[in-house]
């Protein structure tokens, strides 16, 4: 983000039929330098050919939230409330139809460098 590596974020390309590509989206998580493989249709590594439409999903707010239950609390049922942190990023880079973010997936195509604005 704004030129520095994130860590744990959830990365997914999905086809943009608008561009004419169909098929199956691909998916991949950051790791400790930001860096990521996607990887679709379970195992293949990449992603098909043509334009997309890339969402991000912070996964670093939720630590030990149980995401989607009404009383957020660590292990310990009798242990602090927590509630899920702020992402960090907006949320138009999470929402498929609002996303900044669109690359073209070219035939042999090596690495893609995302770079969002806080």
């Amino acid at each position: 983000m704004n030129g520095k590596p994130l860590k744990n974020v959830r990365v997914d390309f999905h086809p943009d039929p608008d561009k004419g590509t169909k098929g199956k989206g691909s998916t991949a998580t950051t790791d400790e330098n930001g860096n990521f493989t996607l990887s679709y249709d379970g195992t293949k590594p990449g992603a098909i050919v043509g334009h997309h439409r890339v969402i991000l999903t912070d996964l670093d707010p939720y630590g030990n939230v149980l995401v989607g239950r009404g009383d957020y609390r660590t292990d310990d049922p009798k242990g602090p409330k927590e509630t899920p942190k702020k992402s960090r990023f907006g949320a138009a880079y999470s929402n498929l139809g609002q996303t900044p973010i669109k690359e073209e997936v070219k035939p042999g195509m090596g690495q893609v460098t995302i770079d969002i604005k806080k």
